[in-house]
């Protein structure tokens, strides 16, 4: 799906005292939106959120309130959040110094299982590393993406940083990762799809218990709009939720390729419209390529049920 119409937002730096809030009610309602689906300065969307419903206009903006889209951004203190809400997470123990690293570590491996670090706020998995003990350093200048470190030398590395930002540090799970694409109304998970990615593929499927975790995130934590739930299996299988993102996935275009096109049913359902069934028969997989092919003319119009 694209858009029939794009423009440039303001800069704020170059115009005087911009009220990003109020331009964007002003320019929905003169375009006559019907729907927003918020990605930047969502926090001052969230505050007029009222004027907007008395302009017409349906804004999503991940969360219900403010509060939410912190928590989610702190890893932290979500998992600390979505334990006490009896959602499955993985042992996790925040670290700002040098001692509560080395004891946060010891901690995690006495439970039996391997052990992770990341940074508490961050994006596209920077900062992540999993321990193992023994590993050769050199390893870290002679593969590609493995993010395996010895654990001595990453609490050496860390003992030289300045100002080195609140880590987690975490059980390693070491089964499959899913990623959950998902369309949110206030809490209601309304259309979903998984993905798992291996290589230079994705298999995209609807359906299964990454869906009930991401449900249950879902419903607890009032989504709205369209977010990602991403979990990762453990030792015996059960899917077991790493983070949420309140925004799109940059991956959703793999679940539209493969048939379920939530921007399209996000758009749906912010406008009151039908959104059809969205659910796979069965698990398509979707493979990258580098290959440019010539596409006929799209539209992101709605009155066509072709997604």
């Amino acid at each position: 799906m694209t858009a029939d119409e794009y423009f440039v937002e303001p800069s704020s730096s170059s115009v005087p005292d911009f009220d990003y809030a109020e331009w964007a009610l002003n320019t929905a309602a003169a375009k006559r939106v019907g729907g927003m689906l918020a990605m930047r300065n969502r926090k001052k969307l969230i505050a007029v959120r009222d004027q907007f419903s008395v302009r017409g206009v349906r804004l999503a903006a991940g969360a219900m309130d403010s509060e939410t889209i912190d928590l989610c951004d702190h890893k932290d203190r979500f998992t600390v959040a979505m334990k006490a809400a009896g959602i499955p997470v993985a042992e996790t123990i925040a670290a700002n110094t040098l001692d509560e690293l080395r004891s946060a570590i010891a901690d995690i491996a006495s439970t039996d299982t391997e052990v992770c670090v990341k940074p508490a706020v961050g994006v596209y998995g920077r900062g992540f590393w999993h321990f193992v003990p023994g590993l050769n350093p050199f390893s870290l200048f002679s593969t590609i993406d493995a993010n395996e470190v010895d654990p001595e030398v990453y609490i050496e590395s860390y003992a030289r940083a300045e100002n080195p930002s609140t880590l987690i540090v975490m059980q390693y799970l070491p089964g499959i990762e899913s990623s959950i694409d998902c369309v949110c109304d206030n809490g209601r998970l309304v259309a979903h799809a998984v993905r798992q990615k291996a290589s230079d593929r994705q298999t995209v499927f609807t359906g299964g218990r990454e869906v009930e975790v991401a449900r249950a995130v879902v419903a607890e934590l009032k989504l709205d709009g369209l977010v990602n739930v991403q979990t990762k299996a453990d030792a015996a299988d059960n899917p077991v939720l790493l983070e949420v993102n309140t925004r799109p996935s940059g991956g959703v275009g793999y679940s539209a390729a493969a048939g379920v096109n939530l921007p399209l049913a996000c758009a749906r359902m912010l406008l009151g419209e039908r959104i059809g069934d969205t659910s796979l028969s069965s698990p398509v997989v979707i493979r990258r390529s580098d290959a440019t092919y010539a596409l006929p003319r799209a539209t992101a119009a709605l009155n066509g049920w072709a997604a």
